[in-house]
């Protein structure tokens, strides 16, 4: 299915990674304006029509909250926001877990998603829109030696889930994706012997994405959809 988003303007936190990149493509090919924040500018920021990059620093609030006064002013209230940002690190078991690790997880994952969706939904709310997540399955899953990672991104769906809870009756949703390991180059690198056929790829996730800020998903707020691939 093809969705048309000409006259609209479309938000992507953290847009340079691979599914950031893709999501970026999906939209600006579907007619978007795409407002692209990331840390830094990325050199080819010019090659695709549609898309405007700005530098921010999402664990700095008042970095957030300039960037979403400095959107609103030159291209009015966003109608869909999509947040991509997020990392993870290999971790360590409980037992050697070190403080500095579990809180750069929860700043990296958590923190940033935090301060995106407290200026999103202030500038947001009155007009209506959408708002998407990119949690994790391991967000759900039980695995080993990912604590840190995993609860950084359990604490992205219950900031979904509260949200949604305090947006009940009004214009704005937000709802998450939960993507298995995705097909990137980088994985592809991590873990060579892996079976890649059953990982979703970038674009299959953009689609879900694209669905969720469509106005055929308008009644779909504080869910987390699976997006496992054949995994």
């Amino acid at each position: 299915m093809g969705y048309d988003y000409k006259g609209k303007v479309v938000v992507v936190t953290g847009g340079s990674g691979a599914l950031g990149g893709a999501v970026v493509q999906a939209y600006a090919e579907a007619g978007a304006q795409v407002l692209v924040a990331n840390r830094s500018i990325p050199n080819n920021s010019g090659s695709i029509e549609n898309v405007t990059y700005f530098k921010l620093d999402v664990l700095n609030e008042e970095s957030v909250r300039h960037f979403f006064d400095e959107v609103t002013q030159k291209y009015g209230v966003p109608d869909a926001l999509v947040n991509v940002v997020g990392g993870y690190k290999a971790g360590d078991p409980v037992s050697k877990l070190t403080l500095a690790d579990l809180q750069e997880q929860f700043d990296l994952n958590l923190k940033s998603a935090f301060l995106i969706t407290k200026y999103a939904v202030q500038t947001m709310e009155q007009k209506g829109g959408s708002i998407v997540h990119a949690s994790s399955r391991a967000a759900v899953d039980r695995g080993k030696n990912s604590f840190a990672y995993s609860m950084s991104k359990q604490g992205v769906l219950r900031l979904v889930e509260a949200t949604a809870a305090e947006l009940k009756g009004k214009s704005l949703t937000i709802n998450a994706i939960m993507p298995s390991i995705i097909d990137t180059p980088a994985n592809r690198s991590a873990m060579p012997e892996a079976d890649t056929t059953k990982w979703p790829k970038p674009e299959q996730i953009a689609r879900v994405v694209m669905f969720l800020t469509s106005p055929d998903a308008e009644l779909i707020n504080g869910a987390a959809i699976p997006v496992y691939g054949k995994a």
